[in-house]
């Protein structure tokens, strides 16, 4: 779900969603991986942070308990030298569950540039320990708040994972903050624009619905992206 902010910016994002588990593709797929996240801009410049699924050929993906899910944030760079890539965000001890309600959080304070990532666990009552990064101009094109289901670009060639089965991601308390305002106000309340994902071949692999603050991310396949 994308909202685009004619003639002004976002200077907050914040959603919340149901932690999805990993759900087997047919035999032989490889690596794959989900990623549930917020973000404020896009494209050439973007702020993000939420939570990402790994299964590889180490793990099946149904075994969080080691940590196969993981919160993080990034900070693209229209000057891509300075982007910073997937960072997990600091947890200890804590641990992420299938079904967890996972709350994150971007905001950006375009006078002093400080950008705080947070992630939190609604469900067990955890706090990730936010980051906070002084990030110049670069990375600020923020006409977008977004919200986002999608397979991971991962490695040092960003080589896209394959998308498992996600199954059901519901979305709830889908905020953006225009930037000159105080409050928060539900995606309901502004243009948006609904992203279903296909694949190479054309195949539909997830379709979304919507209402006031809330949707349903919807998988029906697996498959590979460009």
């Amino acid at each position: 779900m994308d909202l685009p902010e004619t003639g002004g910016t976002y200077t907050a994002v914040s959603g919340s969603w149901n932690q999805t588990a990993y759900k087997a593709c047919p035999a032989g797929t490889p690596d794959s991986s989900h990623t549930t996240w917020v973000g404020i801009g896009g494209g050439a410049s973007l702020l993000q942070a939420g939570t990402v699924l790994f299964r590889n050929s180490n793990n099946d993906g149904r075994d969080t308990k080691n940590g196969m899910v993981q919160p993080f944030y990034e900070a693209i760079s229209s000057d891509m030298s300075k982007s910073i890539r997937l960072t997990a965000l600091p947890r200890g001890n804590m641990l992420i569950y299938p079904g967890d309600k996972i709350r994150s959080i971007v905001n950006y304070n375009p006078s002093t540039h400080a950008t705080t990532f947070s992630v939190y666990d609604s469900t067990t009552g955890d706090d990730y320990s936010p980051a906070v990064m002084y990030l110049d101009s670069t990375f600020y094109s923020a006409k977008n708040a977004t919200f986002i289901d999608e397979r991971l670009r991962y490695g040092s060639q960003d080589s896209p994972l394959r998308q498992f089965n996600a199954g059901h991601v519901q979305w709830n308390d889908a905020l953006a903050q225009p930037a000159g305002q105080t409050g928060y106000v539900p995606f309901g309340q502004r243009r948006s624009t609904k992203i279903n994902m296909v694949g190479n071949d054309g195949n539909t692999l997830a379709t979304m619905t919507y209402g006031q603050g809330t949707f349903t991310d919807t998988w029906v396949a697996c498959g590979q992206l460009e």
